[in-house]
């Protein structure tokens, strides 16, 4: 696949950026907040960012997204090559010569996690003080109480074991290579504490404790948050785009002249997109909200939605008479919906066979 038109449909999305829709901020705000950015060309390095802060502001935020996505679309996949002679590592000293993620960090800003939480001990404080007081147990204080206590290296060992054995599997490692991966998890070892990222892919497990935050850490990634973020998201954030235009009348997705004042229905769904598809949270999560956003679209003018609101926004004719009484066939409902299109010209999409 020549990543070409996807370049060309990610520079117009990212001139659509600059307009009100994008963001809740006025046209000149926006200018403001990434008048710096707009001269950064496909291939040029990106601004580092932090996903989610609050500080830089998410018109910014978003807009480096976008940069990054559109260099991903040419250089993911050489990336994810590049991560794959290292099987994968976290450990940022196996990427000393500019590779991997030290050039996604240079070309996106961001990177993906080359570990796997396995145990948060601040959002998971609440379930297991549960589980403890049904146990007739002493709840813990706080997540770092419960981060130092043996239940949590015990529940971090045991998850970090199935993960790393399922990766071994799965890359075919010999003792070797899972010996210099790091991967050779001794479960009678105390688990090391790592104080900064630096100090990531150096062990099998480790705990991270640093600013409140009270974690654990299995040293392999989750595969399909690599492959989603360096090879599908790129190429999906250009389909979703162009499933808005499509779904408004509109094909031409090179356009850079839209009007969109005289295009409510895509200004509408424009609105949607860069408020659900284009985020600016990390690489792990940023893949998946653009496929739940491509999903989405996918059933928007679908035969079984379209007959599901059409039953919504006519439920005199829709009964719950009309349904008490019928069979097992559903004749009552069928008659009634068929009547109810009849000369109406609605068209749907059978999501199966892919055709209106």
């Amino acid at each position: 696949i020549t990543p070409q038109p996807v370049v060309d449909i990610l520079t117009t999305v990212l001139k659509l950026m600059t307009l009100d829709l994008a963001t809740e901020a006025n046209n000149d705000e926006i200018q403001d907040r990434i008048q710096d950015l707009m001269t950064i060309t496909v291939g040029q390095p990106v601004p580092a960012y932090f996903a989610n802060s609050k500080g830089e502001g998410i018109a910014r935020r978003k807009y480096l997204s976008v940069l990054g996505l559109r260099n991903m679309s040419i250089h993911g996949h050489e990336i994810f090559s590049e991560l794959s002679w290292n099987l994968f590592s976290s450990n940022p000293k196996a990427y000393s010569d500019g590779t991997g993620v030290v050039k996604m960090k240079l070309l996106t800003g961001n990177v993906v996690d080359l570990d796997t939480v396995v145990l948060n001990c601040g959002t998971q404080l609440k379930e297991i003080n549960e589980i403890r007081r049904k146990e007739k147990k002493a709840p813990f204080a706080d997540a770092q109480s419960f981060f130092s206590s043996e239940d949590a290296t015990s529940m971090a060992r045991h998850q970090s074991e199935a993960l790393i054995q399922t990766f071994i599997n799965d890359l075919r490692l010999d003792k070797k290579a899972i010996k210099g991966r790091k991967l050779d998890l001794d479960v009678n070892t105390p688990i090391p504490i790592a104080s900064n990222n630096d100090q990531r892919g150096m062990w099998p497990v480790w705990g991270y404790a640093n600013v409140g935050v009270f974690s654990y850490h299995a040293n392999v990634p989750h595969m399909p948050d690599v492959i989603g973020a360096l090879i599908r998201a790129p190429f999906q954030l250009a389909r979703a785009f162009i499933m808005c235009l499509t779904q408004s009348g509109v094909y031409n997705p090179g356009a850079t002249d839209l009007n969109l004042n005289c295009l409510p229905e895509l200004r509408k769904l424009l609105i949607t997109f860069f408020d659900e598809a284009v985020n600016d949270s990390c690489f792990n999560a940023k893949w998946k909200q653009i496929e739940a956003f491509v999903e989405k679209m996918h059933s928007v003018d679908s035969i079984d939605t379209i007959i599901s609101n059409l039953q919504a926004s006519n439920q005199a004719i829709f009964s719950k008479e009309l349904f008490d009484n019928d069979d097992e066939k559903r004749t009552n409902e069928l008659q009634a919906m068929v009547k109810l299109v009849s000369g109406t010209g609605i068209k749907g999409r059978d999501i199966d066979r892919k055709s209106v």
